[in-house]
């Protein structure tokens, strides 16, 4: 699916109750590169998936944690910027053709499929030839013999798909020979695959009979400053958007609020002392690195051996009374109205997290960090780093003004009422030492 608030491609998932009639029914998976060609099957019980994630400059295998709607990568098969890469099993190994943009097919093939890939010593099998190097479609191997698909990429992109059947594959040997055009445009006007088809999939069911799934393109001509100028409505408006909602809230809360925050700053001088504000680095949009601010609400008394003593014991009642209403992150305007947070976004974590987090939860560092978030609505302190994680990344997939304009309303409430400020057993949140499904993984 082409994401037209981003200008990259998504996984999306239809159903169908017969094969003919088929219902759209949500995203399953989304990056911050480009996923397009997914390539899903089933082994030892375990659904997996081959999408194309060439701007990630490797080729990605995800395995399904909730199939069909949820996916995790299981690991990098192969480094390197590979289009279309095309997976299957034969003769007891596992093999895979993948494109390349200087218009080579690459080969390559490993026993096991997460273990060592290696490149074909005859790889690339073709070079120089945009009309029959890249991937076309799910490699079929039928009766013992191996049919590949490619798309003709010349003179433009996707106009006809061709079948190559391999007349032999070893890992030191490989030959094919050349078949005919399986599928291509019709050249009629207004027609859904006028100007190509270069993708194709099939499924044996029974009887001998087959289901095949095919596409096709037709071009439409547009002046190209036209078109650039409506893709910069789509990609950056939105954003424009955020920018604009954070400093309209931003802004007047901050002259609004700084004679409480006057106040505020004069009390931690005087049962506290200095220093008033917290200081620390976090991670932001991208895990970029900035400077966050906070009411300090801890004294900084030490153990015999010169050491912080717990949070428990340097929290005052006091400080205890500014995190309960969220009074020490007022402060935090100041970095929205400076452009490092927006009002409502995943909340900044500790910089040493973000060698612990796993792919998926990594992802809530796809948008810009925020004062309140779905998490803090949702459970705050009281919720797992896990069940955290996962209403952050709800959010990256879900975020909008008016989402955040809920989220926002939301946050008075839990202010007005506030609950879950502390973890179970702990004066604040414990912390982070790795998610259970990584440490498992590993």
């Amino acid at each position: 699916v082409l994401n037209k608030a981003t200008g990259r491609g998504d996984i999306g998932l239809s159903t169908s109750q017969d094969g003919i009639s088929w219902h759209y029914e949500q995203i399953v998976l989304k990056e911050s590169f480009h996923l397009s060609y997914p390539q899903v099957f089933q082994l030892d019980g375990q659904f997996y998936m081959l999408p194309e994630s060439v701007e990630a400059n490797k080729v990605l295998l995800y395995k399904a944690t909730h199939f069909p709607t949820e996916w995790a990568v299981a690991g990098e098969l192969i480094k390197g910027r590979y289009t279309d890469p095309s997976l299957f099993f034969y003769q007891e190994k596992w093999w895979m053709y993948a494109g390349s943009k200087s218009k080579h097919l690459h080969l390559f093939f490993a026993d096991e499929l997460e273990g060592e890939w290696k490149e074909h010593p005859h790889s690339p099998v073709i070079s120089d030839n945009g009309s029959i190097s890249r991937p076309g479609g799910r490699v079929l191997v039928y009766r013992e013999q191996v049919y590949r698909y490619t798309q003709d990429g010349d003179p433009l992109y996707g106009r006809a798909n061709q079948v190559f059947r391999v007349t032999s594959l070893t890992e030191t040997d490989y030959a094919e020979e050349e078949g005919h055009v399986v599928l291509t445009g019709t050249g009629m006007q207004n027609d859904w695959r006028k100007d190509g088809m270069h993708h194709i999939d099939q499924l044996e069911l029974a009887d001998n009979r087959w289901m095949i799934a095919v596409d096709g393109h037709h071009f439409v001509e547009q002046n190209y400053l036209l078109w650039r100028f409506r893709r910069l409505l789509v990609t950056r408006v939105p954003k424009i958007k955020k920018r604009v909602f954070d400093l309209i809230i931003s802004v007047p809360a901050l002259l609004l609020l700084l004679p409480i925050m006057g106040v505020i700053a004069l009390l931690i001088r005087l049962k506290l002392g200095s220093p008033i504000l917290f200081k620390q680095e976090r991670p932001g949009l991208h895990g970029k690195p900035f400077s966050v601010y906070k009411f300090r609400t801890m004294t900084d008394a030490l153990d015999e051996d010169g050491c912080l003593l717990a949070d428990a014991d340097r929290l005052t009642p006091f400080g205890q009374m500014l995190r309960k209403y969220s009074l020490d992150e007022l402060v935090q305007l100041i970095n929205v109205v400076k452009g490092d947070l927006s009002i409502v976004g995943p909340r900044p974590l500790l910089i040493e997290y973000m060698g612990l987090y796993t792919e998926e939860q990594a992802r809530r560092h796809l948008v810009k960090p925020g004062i309140t978030g779905w998490a803090q609505v949702n459970g705050r302190n009281a919720i797992s780093w896990e069940e955290r994680f996962q209403l952050d990344t709800w959010y990256v997939d879900h975020h909008s003004l008016a989402l955040d304009l809920r989220i926002l309303l939301l946050t008075v409430w839990r202010v007005v009422r506030p609950a879950g400020i502390n973890h179970s057993n702990h004066a604040t949140m414990p912390l982070f030492e790795g998610s259970s499904l990584k440490n498992e993984s590993q």
